[in-house]
């Protein structure tokens, strides 16, 4: 029997209406590629993508704990 999935989705708000500027999608980015790395050596689960648009981009992280992905994923910053 395989563990049902959890997940942390974190939310940032982006200047304008649309999809932010170059730098925020570059920050964002960069975050997404900082909390995988920390997330996975910890084996707590996976960040798996974003979706920007409407002024906002929520990243995804998914695991068998949202406690611990969530703990693990704030360590990165």
């Amino acid at each position: 029997m395989v563990a049902p999935e959890q997940a942390v989705i974190a939310h940032y708000r982006l200047s304008g209406d649309e999809y932010g500027s170059q730098a925020e999608r570059g920050a964002i980015f960069e975050a997404s590629r900082v909390m995988s790395a920390a997330v996975e050596k910890w084996g707590v689960g996976e960040v798996d993508g974003n979706e920007f648009g409407a002024g906002e981009v929520p990243v995804y992280g998914y695991g068998p704990d949202a406690r611990r992905l969530q703990r693990h994923r704030a360590d990165s910053s």
